[in-house]
């Protein structure tokens, strides 16, 4: 408890010393800030990306077939069957039931030598987005618009693993070995990114966590590879960088967004019944959207894995008889040649 509380200070006076996102840090919130620390002193410098698949896949073919996948999966309550003890110590399954995640979901585990261990995520409080979309007339609208946010708690994160730990391919993570340097750059945005309030905005998809415009969940999750220097910007992104690979790109047709105090022309039950609208084409007036898709990641780990197979990669395998679909870097760093992985290995 001492060690996190000194931990809690440092970060605190870290927020006040290093500030390119914003030009007047809020007030530092030690409690909001100690609920993201899992109680373990790291033994290592590691940087984990996880990533949650939505409970059925989101169809983006279109904006109807998109919406009707969104309302879907939001309508599903996910559970799992849970190895544990009875009384007598029998092994039995129990079912535990887990947060669902509409369109996925993506968080970190950061893990800097001598400190508490980071395992936290960006979230909303409840349902404002599906209330958006289907209630309020913002139709697409609501999804490139900030709502309120906070950090995910290690506790939720942590109890979420170990529940979808059980299902094969539902949880997937890259894991990367980091520099101290890089450990403690990251532990830095990391205090940034709360000490200028932008923990407290969720998404929209658009949101850049860098320049203090809010994040969605893969938004914050990939921001950590960006400081890495392994993914670029995403406005910059092309189809020869990595990052590209779980990159997303939409257009929505101006039809369905709402300007001022006037609601989307095609709105929730109109898209509902079968709207057949596709998605505005380059030359048409619509709003862009890019963004990180957490499928398109968990698919990129889920290939990658299955593609590569050479040393210095540790697949991650079964625990007992639970399984994360994962794959290790012993160590990546674009910016050095002593790195084991060079950028370009991840694109071949």
């Amino acid at each position: 408890m001492k060690l996190l509380i000194l931990f809690l200070l440092m970060m605190s006076s870290l927020a006040n010393a290093f500030d390119p996102i914003c030009s007047t840090p809020r007030e530092f919130h030690k409690k909001e800030m100690a609920n993201i620390f899992t109680g373990e002193i790291a033994k290592s410098n590691q940087l984990i990306v996880y990533s949650v698949n939505p409970p059925t896949p989101i169809d983006w073919s279109s904006p109807g077939k998109t919406f009707k996948s969104i309302v879907r999966n939001s309508f599903i309550n996910e559970g799992y069957e849970v190895e544990d003890k009875d009384y007598e110590g029998n092994s039995v399954l129990r079912r535990e039931t887990v947060k669902t995640h509409f369109i996925g979901h993506m968080f970190v585990q950061l893990s800097c030598k001598g400190y508490p261990t980071i395992l936290t995520g960006m979230t909303s409080p409840g349902t404002e987005e599906i209330t958006g979309l289907m209630f309020e007339g913002k139709s697409f609208q609501q999804i490139l618009s900030p709502t309120k946010g906070h950090f995910n708690s290690s506790h939720e994160l942590a109890e979420e693993i170990e529940i979808r730990k059980s299902k094969v391919g539902n949880l997937n993570l890259m894991g990367i070995n980091i520099k101290e340097d890089s450990c403690q750059e990251l532990l830095k945005y990391l205090t940034e990114f709360h000490a200028c309030g932008v923990s407290s905005r969720y998404g929209g998809l658009n949101a850049n966590p860098h320049k203090g415009e809010g994040a969605g969940c893969s938004g914050f999750a990939i921001s950590f590879l960006q400081r890495l220097g392994i993914v670029g910007d995403i406005e910059s992104l092309n189809s020869n960088d990595f990052g590209n690979q779980f990159m997303r790109e939409i257009n929505i047709p101006k039809i369905m967004l709402f300007r001022g105090d006037k609601s989307s022309d095609i709105g929730a039950w109109g898209l509902l019944k079968g709207n057949k609208i596709p998605w505005a084409k380059d030359d048409e007036t619509g709003k862009r959207a890019k963004f990180f898709d957490p499928e398109l990641f968990s698919k990129w780990v889920a290939e990658f894995k299955s593609d590569k197979n050479e040393s210095g990669l540790q697949y991650l395998g079964r625990d007992g008889n639970k399984l994360i679909n994962g794959i290790w870097f012993e160590e990546i760093n674009s910016n050095t040649s002593k790195s084991m992985f060079d950028i370009n290995y991840l694109l071949k």
